[in-house]
């Protein structure tokens, strides 16, 4: 600022040319500007910086869904609350004490798929904000009960002779078609099972008489379980089917 006000004292010395007075240096008074206006900016970002008050508070944390002690089938969608007076940098979500996931992006949720059926889960979170404050939400239990099963035909089923009997199924990637079967009196049965898209083969099991069936679907799609009684006999049939689905 020193030398700023020395330029200026400097500008509004008179010089003589010819005996005459000359006018004040448009070119100092410009540069002197410059100066001021710099330092007033300056003076300006340190007074604002020095009144801010840096945020210590934790943000507040909480898991909204699911519920503590609640009984989970299929997939779990986590659903976290977080509330702070800062922007938050990112929340990170614990499944039995190992960091399981993060997200930088509101609404906070995640999607945990587990792989064994009957045991007990704990889950909790901790969200940071921008000036790294941290809050841990409560812990929270919840038991798996295993993947949704979706009944696709259980029961008898009789057969006319040379004539077939269709279920439609609607599966995604992933999901499992289980069943049992019996066929009555020793006789047998054709099973298959077609993707309609391509009538591609899935199952195809002939002179079937008695046992179980578990197939993955690796395309997601419309699907037909079809029997077939391809003798002069009528044939006397027990199924269970369902669909094992996340």
């Amino acid at each position: 600022m020193g030398r700023c006000f020395g330029d200026f004292i400097y500008s509004l010395k008179l010089r003589r040319r010819e005996g005459k007075p000359l006018r004040l240096s448009t070119k100092h008074l410009l540069y002197f500007s410059y100066r001021l206006l710099k330092i007033t900016a300056i003076i300006f970002v340190l007074i604002f910086a020095s009144c801010v008050k840096k945020d210590t508070e934790p943000p507040y944390i909480e898991i909204i869904s699911p519920k503590d002690s609640s009984l989970i089938s299929g997939s779990l969608k986590v659903e976290v609350l977080v509330i702070d007076s800062s922007p938050i940098n990112n929340v990170l979500l614990y499944l039995d004490n190992n960091l399981f996931a993060n997200d930088t992006i509101y609404p906070y949720e995640f999607n945990i798929q587990f792989d064994s059926a009957f045991r007990w889960h704990k889950i909790f979170a901790k969200a940071y904000d921008i000036y790294n404050n941290e809050g841990v939400s409560k812990e929270i239990n919840i038991f798996y009960l295993g993947k949704r099963k979706e009944n696709i035909y259980h029961g008898e089923l009789s057969l006319h002779p040379y004539s077939e009997y269709k279920i439609t199924i609607f599966a995604n990637e992933k999901d499992s078609i289980v069943g049992d079967i019996l066929v009555k009196d020793n006789e047998t049965l054709s099973l298959f099972l077609f993707l309609k898209e391509n009538n591609d083969t899935i199952i195809k099991l002939k002179d079937f008489n008695y046992g179980k069936i578990e197939e993955e679907i690796k395309k997601s799609g419309k699907y037909y379980l079809i029997g077939k009684n391809n003798s002069p006999k009528r044939k006397e049939i027990w199924m269970r089917f369902y669909l094992s689905t996340d």
